[in-house]
């Protein structure tokens, strides 16, 4: 801390040996800056301080806001290099380098297993609609197949005087409930596979989901050894990130 006082005094106590220099000597104010150091905290030098403050001209409140703001900065300053000195520990520590590479590598593998586990549900929420979109087209072959029987069912009941072609519209309508069978079939044939690969995709995405959170669990783990500084953690983890990813990579040859 510096402060910045007027030196009416060619030498004073506390070991500060102040010269006149020649401006004071042609009457001209001099001011100086002394280093004050207050890191021992003690009350008598602060007294000490002030009084000699006071005896140079400056006011006793003034030299006492001087004095503590200059305390404070310091103090802020010691704190800072004690962060510092803190935050560069870890760096000598022989454990902290392998931790922080096998942290990067899990954080790598979570995410990648986490988008194959995005993609899987992407694919198992489209087969979901092209299964419902086919099921509905069922429906509505199903609903038509049975408007066609049902007008065959009333066709003797009616009193048509042509035969001829009363057999026409008869056959014509068979025709229709065969076909509109024949295209249900199909289309349940199409929507049974698309059920059957959604519960692969779904199987697939089960696997990459405990894989993740496996691998998400390992991370946190082994980012416990930079805080306790024990192995274990670090050996636990490693032992839990294997497990997630063999488990994700079952998730590829699901079928």
């Amino acid at each position: 801390a510096t402060v910045h006082v007027p030196i009416h005094q060619t030498s004073c106590t506390l070991g500060l040996n102040v010269n006149k220099p020649a401006s004071q000597a042609r009457g001209e104010p001099d001011v100086r800056s002394f280093p004050f150091s207050f890191r021992a905290h003690r009350m008598s030098d602060f007294a000490v301080a002030c009084y000699l403050l006071s005896s140079w001209g400056v006011s006793r409140p003034t030299a006492t806001l001087v004095f503590s703001q200059a305390s404070e900065v310091e103090n802020m300053a010691h704190e800072v290099q004690e962060i510092a000195e803190r935050a560069g520990e870890p760096a000598h520590d022989p454990i902290h380098l392998p931790v922080t590479i096998t942290m990067a590598i899990l954080a790598v593998f979570v995410a990648a297993v986490g988008l194959q586990s995005h993609r899987a549900h992407t694919e198992e929420v489209v087969l979901q609609n092209k299964a419902s979109d086919q099921w509905q087209h069922y429906q509505a072959k199903n609903t038509r197949r049975h408007t066609y029987e049902l007008f065959l069912d009333l066709l003797p009941v009616l009193d048509l005087k042509d035969g001829e072609q009363t057999t026409k519209v008869r056959e014509k309508y068979l025709h229709e409930v065969e076909r509109n069978k024949e295209d249900q079939n199909e289309i349940e044939a199409v929507a049974r596979g698309y059920e059957k690969e959604l519960a692969v995709e779904r199987r697939k995405a089960n696997r990459f989901d405990l894989g993740e959170v496996c691998l998400e669990a390992a991370l946190v783990i082994v980012s416990m050894t930079l805080l306790t500084k024990r192995k274990t953690f670090w050996g636990i983890g490693m032992a839990v990130a294997v497990s997630g990813l063999g488990i994700a990579l079952t998730g590829l040859w699901v079928g």
